[in-house]
Protein backbone atom coordinates (compact mmCIF):
# COMPACT_ATOMS: atom_id res chain seq x y z
CA UNK A 1 0.00 0.00 0.00
CA UNK A 2 1.37 3.40 -0.92
CA UNK A 3 2.07 5.89 1.86
CA UNK A 4 -0.18 8.61 0.50
CA UNK A 5 -3.58 7.20 -0.44
CA UNK A 6 -6.57 9.54 -0.08
CA UNK A 7 -10.25 9.69 -0.96
CA UNK A 8 -11.64 13.23 -0.73
CA UNK A 9 -15.24 14.19 -1.46
CA UNK A 10 -16.84 17.62 -1.13
CA UNK A 11 -19.97 19.41 -2.30
CA UNK A 12 -19.18 22.22 -4.74
CA UNK A 13 -22.60 23.80 -4.11
CA UNK A 14 -21.71 24.53 -0.46
CA UNK A 15 -19.34 27.23 0.82
CA UNK A 16 -18.28 28.18 -2.70
CA UNK A 17 -16.17 25.04 -3.13
CA UNK A 18 -14.65 24.50 -6.57
CA UNK A 19 -16.10 22.03 -9.03
CA UNK A 20 -15.50 20.46 -12.43
CA UNK A 21 -11.90 19.38 -11.85
CA UNK A 22 -11.13 18.60 -15.49
CA UNK A 23 -7.43 19.39 -15.27
CA UNK A 24 -4.76 17.82 -13.03
CA UNK A 25 -1.06 18.57 -13.21
CA UNK A 26 1.68 17.56 -10.76
CA UNK A 27 4.49 20.13 -10.91
CA UNK A 28 6.55 19.12 -7.87
CA UNK A 29 6.86 15.98 -5.75
CA UNK A 30 4.63 17.54 -3.11
CA UNK A 31 2.18 19.67 -5.10
CA UNK A 32 -0.55 18.95 -7.65
CA UNK A 33 -2.37 21.71 -9.51
CA UNK A 34 -6.05 21.28 -10.29
CA UNK A 35 -8.16 23.52 -12.52
CA UNK A 36 -11.90 23.88 -12.08
CA UNK A 37 -14.49 26.58 -11.52
CA UNK A 38 -16.23 28.10 -8.55
CA UNK A 39 -18.90 30.68 -7.77
CA UNK A 40 -22.54 31.01 -6.81
CA UNK A 41 -25.76 32.23 -8.47
CA UNK A 42 -24.63 30.95 -11.85
CA UNK A 43 -21.33 32.85 -11.88
CA UNK A 44 -18.57 30.28 -12.37
CA UNK A 45 -15.07 31.70 -12.50
CA UNK A 46 -11.86 29.92 -13.36
CA UNK A 47 -10.42 28.37 -10.22
CA UNK A 48 -6.96 26.95 -9.56
CA UNK A 49 -6.02 25.03 -6.44
CA UNK A 50 -3.02 23.13 -5.17
CA UNK A 51 -3.28 20.02 -3.00
CA UNK A 52 -0.58 18.01 -1.30
CA UNK A 53 0.15 14.28 -1.04
CA UNK A 54 -2.58 13.88 1.57
CA UNK A 55 -5.28 15.39 -0.65
CA UNK A 56 -5.39 18.61 1.43
CA UNK A 57 -5.83 21.94 -0.36
CA UNK A 58 -2.97 24.26 0.52
CA UNK A 59 -3.47 27.14 -1.92
CA UNK A 60 -6.18 28.54 -4.20
CA UNK A 61 -6.56 31.17 -6.88
CA UNK A 62 -9.68 32.53 -8.64
CA UNK A 63 -9.38 34.37 -11.97
CA UNK A 64 -11.99 36.87 -13.21
CA UNK A 65 -13.22 34.95 -16.24
CA UNK A 66 -15.07 31.72 -16.88
CA UNK A 67 -13.28 28.53 -17.72
CA UNK A 68 -13.68 27.27 -21.25
CA UNK A 69 -12.09 24.42 -23.16
CA UNK A 70 -9.30 22.10 -22.08
CA UNK A 71 -6.37 23.71 -20.27
CA UNK A 72 -2.81 23.22 -21.48
CA UNK A 73 -0.51 23.14 -18.45
CA UNK A 74 3.24 22.84 -18.13
CA UNK A 75 5.97 23.69 -15.65
CA UNK A 76 9.16 25.29 -16.97
CA UNK A 77 12.08 24.07 -14.84
CA UNK A 78 14.32 26.87 -16.12
CA UNK A 79 12.27 29.80 -14.80
CA UNK A 80 10.27 27.76 -12.23
CA UNK A 81 6.98 29.08 -13.56
CA UNK A 82 3.67 27.39 -14.41
CA UNK A 83 2.15 28.10 -17.84
CA UNK A 84 -1.55 27.61 -18.58
CA UNK A 85 -3.20 28.12 -21.97
CA UNK A 86 -7.00 28.18 -21.87
CA UNK A 87 -10.10 29.73 -23.39
CA UNK A 88 -13.16 31.46 -21.96
CA UNK A 89 -15.47 30.03 -24.64
CA UNK A 90 -18.86 31.36 -23.58
CA UNK A 91 -21.34 31.49 -26.41
CA UNK A 92 -20.41 33.17 -29.70
CA UNK A 93 -17.74 35.82 -29.35
CA UNK A 94 -16.04 38.03 -31.89
CA UNK A 95 -12.72 36.30 -32.11
CA UNK A 96 -11.97 33.90 -29.30
CA UNK A 97 -10.64 34.94 -25.88
CA UNK A 98 -7.63 32.72 -25.22
CA UNK A 99 -5.36 33.37 -22.27
CA UNK A 100 -1.75 32.39 -21.68
CA UNK A 101 -1.40 32.68 -17.92
CA UNK A 102 1.95 32.57 -16.15
CA UNK A 103 2.02 31.75 -12.42
CA UNK A 104 4.68 31.10 -9.85
CA UNK A 105 4.49 27.97 -7.71
CA UNK A 106 2.36 29.84 -5.13
CA UNK A 107 -0.25 30.67 -7.82
CA UNK A 108 0.65 34.35 -8.01
CA UNK A 109 -0.18 35.53 -11.55
CA UNK A 110 2.94 36.89 -13.22
CA UNK A 111 1.37 37.54 -16.61
CA UNK A 112 -1.99 37.07 -18.38
CA UNK A 113 -1.61 37.47 -22.13
CA UNK A 114 -4.81 37.49 -24.16
CA UNK A 115 -4.50 35.79 -27.55
CA UNK A 116 -7.27 37.19 -29.74
CA UNK A 117 -8.06 36.62 -33.40
CA UNK A 118 -5.56 39.30 -34.49
CA UNK A 119 -2.68 37.60 -32.70
CA UNK A 120 -3.71 34.21 -34.11
CA UNK A 121 -4.18 35.58 -37.67
CA UNK A 122 -7.88 34.81 -38.06
CA UNK A 123 -11.00 36.64 -39.12
CA UNK A 124 -12.70 38.59 -36.34
CA UNK A 125 -15.86 36.61 -37.10
CA UNK A 126 -14.23 33.36 -36.08
CA UNK A 127 -15.79 31.89 -32.96
CA UNK A 128 -16.61 28.67 -31.18
CA UNK A 129 -13.33 26.84 -30.73
CA UNK A 130 -13.79 23.18 -31.68
CA UNK A 131 -11.80 20.10 -30.69
CA UNK A 132 -8.49 21.65 -29.56
CA UNK A 133 -5.57 19.23 -29.26
CA UNK A 134 -2.00 19.88 -28.27
CA UNK A 135 1.39 18.32 -27.65
CA UNK A 136 4.39 19.74 -25.85
CA UNK A 137 7.48 20.35 -27.96
CA UNK A 138 9.70 21.64 -25.13
CA UNK A 139 9.46 23.53 -21.85
CA UNK A 140 9.07 26.71 -23.90
CA UNK A 141 6.85 25.77 -26.86
CA UNK A 142 3.76 23.77 -27.66
CA UNK A 143 1.93 22.68 -30.79
CA UNK A 144 -1.80 23.41 -30.75
CA UNK A 145 -4.48 22.53 -33.31
CA UNK A 146 -8.06 23.72 -33.22
CA UNK A 147 -11.11 24.16 -35.40
CA UNK A 148 -13.24 27.27 -35.79
CA UNK A 149 -16.51 28.39 -37.26
CA UNK A 150 -17.07 31.72 -38.99
CA UNK A 151 -20.53 33.34 -39.14
CA UNK A 152 -21.49 36.23 -41.41
CA UNK A 153 -24.82 37.73 -42.41
CA UNK A 154 -24.36 36.73 -46.05
CA UNK A 155 -23.56 33.04 -45.64
CA UNK A 156 -23.84 30.02 -43.47
CA UNK A 157 -21.06 28.90 -41.16
CA UNK A 158 -17.62 28.36 -42.66
CA UNK A 159 -15.28 25.86 -41.04
CA UNK A 160 -11.54 26.14 -40.68
CA UNK A 161 -8.84 24.12 -38.91
CA UNK A 162 -5.47 25.59 -37.94
CA UNK A 163 -2.25 24.52 -36.23
CA UNK A 164 0.09 26.81 -34.27
CA UNK A 165 3.43 26.62 -32.56
CA UNK A 166 3.28 28.97 -29.56
CA UNK A 167 6.10 29.87 -27.17
CA UNK A 168 5.84 30.60 -23.47
CA UNK A 169 5.59 34.35 -24.16
CA UNK A 170 2.41 33.87 -26.16
CA UNK A 171 4.14 34.45 -29.49
CA UNK A 172 2.95 32.50 -32.53
CA UNK A 173 6.11 31.04 -34.08
CA UNK A 174 4.45 29.42 -37.09
CA UNK A 175 1.00 28.49 -38.42
CA UNK A 176 -0.51 25.91 -40.74
CA UNK A 177 -3.96 25.75 -42.34
CA UNK A 178 -5.32 22.28 -43.04
CA UNK A 179 -6.86 21.56 -46.42
CA UNK A 180 -9.66 19.54 -44.83
CA UNK A 181 -11.72 20.13 -41.72
CA UNK A 182 -11.64 17.10 -39.46
CA UNK A 183 -10.94 16.41 -35.80
CA UNK A 184 -8.68 13.63 -37.06
CA UNK A 185 -6.15 16.23 -38.28
CA UNK A 186 -4.03 16.44 -35.14
CA UNK A 187 -0.53 15.90 -33.73
CA UNK A 188 -0.11 12.73 -31.69
CA UNK A 189 3.41 12.98 -30.27
CA UNK A 190 6.92 14.28 -30.78
CA UNK A 191 9.45 11.57 -31.58
CA UNK A 192 12.90 11.44 -29.98
CA UNK A 193 14.48 12.78 -33.21
CA UNK A 194 12.25 15.87 -33.10
CA UNK A 195 9.81 14.78 -35.82
CA UNK A 196 6.08 15.11 -35.15
CA UNK A 197 3.79 12.14 -35.71
CA UNK A 198 0.33 13.16 -37.00
CA UNK A 199 -2.85 11.48 -37.99
CA UNK A 200 -4.91 13.04 -40.77
CA UNK A 201 -7.97 12.50 -42.92
CA UNK A 202 -7.86 11.90 -46.67
CA UNK A 203 -9.88 10.45 -49.56
CA UNK A 204 -8.89 7.19 -51.19
CA UNK A 205 -9.23 6.63 -54.98
CA UNK A 206 -12.89 5.66 -54.43
CA UNK A 207 -13.54 8.95 -52.58
CA UNK A 208 -13.96 7.13 -49.27
CA UNK A 209 -12.85 8.87 -46.06
CA UNK A 210 -9.71 7.30 -44.60
CA UNK A 211 -7.38 7.95 -41.68
CA UNK A 212 -3.64 8.15 -42.38
CA UNK A 213 -0.48 8.98 -40.47
CA UNK A 214 2.43 11.20 -41.45
CA UNK A 215 5.56 12.89 -40.13
CA UNK A 216 6.52 16.57 -40.17
CA UNK A 217 9.13 18.94 -38.83
CA UNK A 218 8.28 21.97 -36.68
CA UNK A 219 7.84 24.11 -39.82
CA UNK A 220 4.86 21.95 -40.83
CA UNK A 221 6.76 20.44 -43.72
CA UNK A 222 5.30 16.96 -44.09
CA UNK A 223 8.10 14.63 -45.04
CA UNK A 224 6.63 11.15 -44.94
CA UNK A 225 3.12 9.77 -45.24
CA UNK A 226 2.02 6.57 -43.54
CA UNK A 227 -1.26 5.82 -45.30
CA UNK A 228 -0.54 2.10 -45.12
CA UNK A 229 -0.45 1.96 -41.32
CA UNK A 230 -3.55 0.11 -40.21
CA UNK A 231 -4.42 1.86 -36.94
CA UNK A 232 -8.01 1.93 -35.66
CA UNK A 233 -9.88 5.18 -35.06
CA UNK A 234 -9.95 6.57 -31.53
CA UNK A 235 -11.00 9.71 -29.69
CA UNK A 236 -8.61 12.66 -29.67
CA UNK A 237 -5.92 13.20 -27.06
CA UNK A 238 -7.09 15.98 -24.76
CA UNK A 239 -7.93 16.35 -21.06
CA UNK A 240 -11.35 14.76 -21.50
CA UNK A 241 -10.32 11.71 -23.51
CA UNK A 242 -6.72 10.54 -23.28
CA UNK A 243 -6.79 7.58 -25.58
CA UNK A 244 -3.29 7.81 -27.00
CA UNK A 245 0.14 7.96 -25.38
CA UNK A 246 3.74 7.66 -26.56
CA UNK A 247 5.72 5.04 -24.64
CA UNK A 248 9.19 4.96 -23.15
CA UNK A 249 10.47 2.46 -25.73
CA UNK A 250 9.82 4.82 -28.64
CA UNK A 251 6.48 3.27 -29.58
CA UNK A 252 2.96 4.22 -28.58
CA UNK A 253 -0.32 2.79 -27.28
CA UNK A 254 -3.90 3.65 -28.12
CA UNK A 255 -7.29 2.80 -26.66
CA UNK A 256 -10.50 2.27 -28.64
CA UNK A 257 -14.01 1.01 -28.00
CA UNK A 258 -14.91 -2.43 -29.35
CA UNK A 259 -18.53 -1.97 -30.37
CA UNK A 260 -18.84 -5.59 -31.46
CA UNK A 261 -18.34 -6.54 -27.78
CA UNK A 262 -20.56 -4.39 -25.54
CA UNK A 263 -18.90 -2.70 -22.54
CA UNK A 264 -15.41 -3.49 -23.84
CA UNK A 265 -12.41 -1.45 -24.93
CA UNK A 266 -9.16 -2.57 -26.50
CA UNK A 267 -5.68 -1.36 -25.57
CA UNK A 268 -3.20 -1.82 -28.43
CA UNK A 269 0.58 -1.44 -28.13
CA UNK A 270 2.81 -0.56 -31.13
CA UNK A 271 6.60 -0.44 -31.38
CA UNK A 272 8.72 2.38 -32.85
CA UNK A 273 8.19 0.99 -36.37
CA UNK A 274 4.38 1.18 -36.02
CA UNK A 275 4.10 -2.63 -35.76
CA UNK A 276 1.43 -4.02 -33.45
CA UNK A 277 2.97 -5.87 -30.49
CA UNK A 278 -0.09 -6.92 -28.50
CA UNK A 279 -3.65 -6.00 -27.55
CA UNK A 280 -5.82 -6.64 -24.51
CA UNK A 281 -9.54 -6.18 -23.76
CA UNK A 282 -10.70 -4.24 -20.71
CA UNK A 283 -14.12 -3.22 -19.32
CA UNK A 284 -15.42 0.17 -20.50
CA UNK A 285 -18.77 1.83 -21.15
CA UNK A 286 -17.85 5.06 -22.95
CA UNK A 287 -14.79 6.07 -24.96
CA UNK A 288 -15.32 9.70 -23.94
CA UNK A 289 -14.23 8.84 -20.39
CA UNK A 290 -11.01 6.97 -21.11
CA UNK A 291 -7.72 7.86 -19.48
CA UNK A 292 -4.58 6.02 -20.60
CA UNK A 293 -1.41 6.26 -18.50
CA UNK A 294 1.91 4.45 -18.88
CA UNK A 295 3.28 3.51 -15.46
CA UNK A 296 6.92 3.67 -14.50
CA UNK A 297 7.41 -0.09 -14.91
CA UNK A 298 6.43 -0.06 -18.58
CA UNK A 299 2.87 -1.29 -18.13
CA UNK A 300 -0.31 0.78 -18.22
CA UNK A 301 -3.18 2.03 -16.13
CA UNK A 302 -6.48 2.44 -18.00
CA UNK A 303 -9.17 4.46 -16.23
CA UNK A 304 -12.70 4.03 -17.57
CA UNK A 305 -16.30 4.55 -16.60
CA UNK A 306 -18.02 1.20 -16.73
CA UNK A 307 -21.06 -0.82 -15.72
CA UNK A 308 -20.25 -3.33 -13.01
CA UNK A 309 -23.13 -5.65 -13.83
CA UNK A 310 -24.16 -6.13 -17.47
CA UNK A 311 -26.73 -8.81 -16.57
CA UNK A 312 -29.28 -6.33 -15.21
CA UNK A 313 -31.86 -4.64 -17.42
CA UNK A 314 -30.68 -1.94 -19.84
CA UNK A 315 -32.75 0.68 -18.04
CA UNK A 316 -30.73 0.26 -14.85
CA UNK A 317 -27.33 -0.26 -16.44
CA UNK A 318 -27.00 3.47 -17.08
CA UNK A 319 -27.59 4.06 -13.36
CA UNK A 320 -24.81 1.77 -12.09
CA UNK A 321 -21.52 3.08 -13.48
CA UNK A 322 -18.35 3.11 -11.41
CA UNK A 323 -14.84 4.31 -12.14
CA UNK A 324 -12.76 1.29 -13.13
CA UNK A 325 -8.97 1.18 -13.01
CA UNK A 326 -7.38 -1.64 -15.01
CA UNK A 327 -3.70 -2.45 -14.63
CA UNK A 328 -1.94 -4.00 -17.64
CA UNK A 329 1.57 -5.42 -17.57
CA UNK A 330 4.31 -4.45 -20.03
CA UNK A 331 3.63 -7.77 -21.79
CA UNK A 332 -0.03 -6.93 -22.36
CA UNK A 333 -1.60 -9.04 -19.58
CA UNK A 334 -4.60 -7.66 -17.70
CA UNK A 335 -3.60 -8.03 -14.06
CA UNK A 336 -6.72 -6.69 -12.35
CA UNK A 337 -9.63 -4.27 -12.59
CA UNK A 338 -10.48 -2.25 -9.48
CA UNK A 339 -13.86 -0.51 -9.15
CA UNK A 340 -14.35 2.75 -7.24
CA UNK A 341 -17.71 4.21 -6.32
CA UNK A 342 -20.87 3.58 -4.35
CA UNK A 343 -21.98 0.63 -6.46
CA UNK A 344 -25.46 2.15 -6.69
CA UNK A 345 -24.89 5.39 -8.65
CA UNK A 346 -22.94 6.93 -11.51
CA UNK A 347 -19.31 7.91 -10.95
CA UNK A 348 -17.77 10.15 -13.63
CA UNK A 349 -14.08 10.42 -14.58
CA UNK A 350 -12.74 13.93 -15.23
CA UNK A 351 -8.99 13.48 -15.38
CA UNK A 352 -6.17 11.22 -14.14
CA UNK A 353 -2.40 11.60 -13.77
CA UNK A 354 0.54 9.41 -12.80
CA UNK A 355 1.80 10.02 -9.28
CA UNK A 356 5.29 9.96 -7.76
CA UNK A 357 5.03 6.50 -6.23
CA UNK A 358 3.75 4.79 -9.38
CA UNK A 359 0.11 5.11 -8.39
CA UNK A 360 -2.44 7.50 -9.92
CA UNK A 361 -4.61 10.45 -8.90
CA UNK A 362 -8.13 10.72 -10.33
CA UNK A 363 -10.57 13.62 -10.33
CA UNK A 364 -14.24 13.01 -10.97
CA UNK A 365 -17.81 13.18 -9.81
CA UNK A 366 -19.28 10.90 -7.12
CA UNK A 367 -22.96 9.88 -7.16
CA UNK A 368 -23.75 11.78 -10.35
CA UNK A 369 -27.17 10.98 -11.84
CA UNK A 370 -28.29 12.80 -14.99
CA UNK A 371 -30.85 10.26 -16.20
CA UNK A 372 -34.51 10.48 -15.25
CA UNK A 373 -34.69 6.72 -14.82
CA UNK A 374 -31.94 6.93 -12.17
CA UNK A 375 -33.71 9.38 -9.84
CA UNK A 376 -34.58 6.58 -7.42
CA UNK A 377 -31.28 4.73 -7.56
CA UNK A 378 -28.79 7.31 -6.34
CA UNK A 379 -28.33 9.32 -3.17
CA UNK A 380 -27.90 13.08 -3.21
CA UNK A 381 -26.10 15.42 -3.09
CA UNK A 382 -23.43 14.81 -5.67
CA UNK A 383 -19.80 15.27 -4.72
CA UNK A 384 -16.64 16.42 -6.41
CA UNK A 385 -14.07 13.66 -5.98
CA UNK A 386 -10.31 13.45 -5.68
CA UNK A 387 -9.08 9.88 -5.42
CA UNK A 388 -5.50 8.68 -4.98
CA UNK A 389 -4.82 4.97 -5.39
CA UNK A 390 -1.63 2.93 -5.21
CA UNK A 391 -0.19 0.43 -7.64
CA UNK A 392 -2.22 -2.39 -6.07
CA UNK A 393 -5.63 -0.77 -6.47
CA UNK A 394 -5.81 0.15 -2.78
CA UNK A 395 -9.17 1.30 -1.48
CA UNK A 396 -11.22 -0.30 -4.23
CA UNK A 397 -14.83 -1.22 -3.49
CA UNK A 398 -14.34 -4.23 -5.73
CA UNK A 399 -11.11 -5.76 -6.99
CA UNK A 400 -11.24 -8.59 -9.51
CA UNK A 401 -8.60 -10.49 -11.40
CA UNK A 402 -9.79 -11.57 -14.82
CA UNK A 403 -8.05 -14.92 -14.44
CA UNK A 404 -9.55 -15.58 -11.01
CA UNK A 405 -13.06 -14.21 -11.49
CA UNK A 406 -15.60 -16.86 -10.48
CA UNK A 407 -18.65 -17.91 -12.45
CA UNK A 408 -20.97 -16.81 -9.63
CA UNK A 409 -20.67 -13.18 -10.81
CA UNK A 410 -22.35 -14.02 -14.09
CA UNK A 411 -24.75 -16.63 -12.71
CA UNK A 412 -26.28 -14.73 -9.78
CA UNK A 413 -30.07 -14.49 -9.81
CA UNK A 414 -32.37 -12.84 -7.26
CA UNK A 415 -35.90 -14.28 -7.09
CA UNK A 416 -38.78 -13.70 -6.94
CA UNK A 417 -38.46 -10.20 -8.30
CA UNK A 418 -40.62 -8.30 -7.36
CA UNK A 419 -40.97 -9.86 -3.89
CA UNK A 420 -42.87 -9.05 -0.71
CA UNK A 421 -41.31 -11.04 2.12
CA UNK A 422 -38.48 -13.42 1.15
CA UNK A 423 -35.64 -12.82 -1.34
CA UNK A 424 -33.66 -15.83 -2.57
CA UNK A 425 -30.12 -15.91 -3.99
CA UNK A 426 -29.29 -18.85 -6.23
CA UNK A 427 -25.55 -18.98 -5.39
CA UNK A 428 -23.45 -19.26 -2.25
CA UNK A 429 -21.83 -16.02 -1.13
CA UNK A 430 -19.56 -14.60 1.56
CA UNK A 431 -21.54 -11.50 2.54
CA UNK A 432 -24.48 -9.46 1.42
CA UNK A 433 -25.63 -5.83 1.79
CA UNK A 434 -28.91 -4.26 0.76
CA UNK A 435 -29.25 -0.54 -0.03
CA UNK A 436 -32.37 1.51 -0.58
CA UNK A 437 -32.75 4.02 -3.42
CA UNK A 438 -30.96 6.65 -1.29
CA UNK A 439 -27.90 4.38 -1.03
CA UNK A 440 -28.59 3.78 2.68
CA UNK A 441 -27.62 0.37 4.03
CA UNK A 442 -30.80 -1.37 5.27
CA UNK A 443 -29.48 -4.92 5.63
CA UNK A 444 -26.02 -6.38 6.17
CA UNK A 445 -24.75 -9.90 6.79
CA UNK A 446 -21.23 -11.34 6.72
CA UNK A 447 -22.28 -14.91 7.41
CA UNK A 448 -22.48 -17.49 4.64
CA UNK A 449 -26.07 -18.54 3.97
CA UNK A 450 -25.22 -21.66 2.03
CA UNK A 451 -28.21 -23.68 3.22
CA UNK A 452 -31.32 -21.65 2.47
CA UNK A 453 -29.75 -18.63 0.74
CA UNK A 454 -32.88 -16.70 1.67
CA UNK A 455 -33.23 -13.21 3.15
CA UNK A 456 -36.22 -11.91 5.12
CA UNK A 457 -37.05 -8.48 3.68
CA UNK A 458 -40.62 -8.27 4.98
CA UNK A 459 -39.75 -5.22 7.07
CA UNK A 460 -38.63 -3.21 4.03
CA UNK A 461 -41.04 -0.75 2.49
CA UNK A 462 -42.15 -0.94 -1.13
CA UNK A 463 -39.65 0.40 -3.62
CA UNK A 464 -36.41 -0.21 -5.50
CA UNK A 465 -33.44 -1.77 -3.67
CA UNK A 466 -29.94 -2.92 -4.57
CA UNK A 467 -28.35 -6.10 -3.32
CA UNK A 468 -24.53 -6.13 -3.19
CA UNK A 469 -23.30 -9.72 -3.02
CA UNK A 470 -19.66 -10.53 -2.24
CA UNK A 471 -17.94 -13.71 -3.37
CA UNK A 472 -14.38 -14.90 -2.87
CA UNK A 473 -13.25 -13.45 -6.19
CA UNK A 474 -15.51 -10.47 -6.71
CA UNK A 475 -18.67 -8.55 -5.94
CA UNK A 476 -21.84 -7.92 -7.93
CA UNK A 477 -24.74 -5.47 -7.52
CA UNK A 478 -28.27 -6.58 -8.41
CA UNK A 479 -31.46 -4.47 -8.26
CA UNK A 480 -34.75 -5.86 -6.97
CA UNK A 481 -38.17 -4.50 -6.13
CA UNK A 482 -40.17 -4.86 -2.91
CA UNK A 483 -43.89 -4.73 -3.59
CA UNK A 484 -46.39 -5.12 -0.70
Amino acid sequence: MAQHTFDVKFNDAVNNYPGGFTGLYRYTKEKTLVCGSNGINGSRNTYFAVFDNEGTFINTKTLPFRRGWVQVKWYNKEDKLIYILMDESIGKYLGFPWHLITMDTNLNVINDKRLDSTVMGLSANMSKVIAPQYIRLSDSTLLLTSGYTEYTEQQNALYQRMAYIIDNKGRVISTYKFQSYSRNDEPLYRKSNGEIFWRYSFKDPLNIDKIGYRLSNTNFEFIDKKDSISLPDFYSNNDYARNFTPTGDGGFALLRMVYEKPETAELIKYDSQYTKQWSVLIPSHSDEKHQLIENKNGGFFVITQTITDTTISLGFQECLQDIAVSKISAEGKLQFTAYYGSGTCIQVVYNAIKDNDGGIVISGRYNASKFTTCNNTCSTPEYEWLLKIDTLGGGARLLTSVMEQSDELNETILYPNPTSDILYVNTEFSSIDIFNSNAENVYSSNMQLSNSKSIDISNLGSGLYFCRIAYKNGTIVKPFIVQH
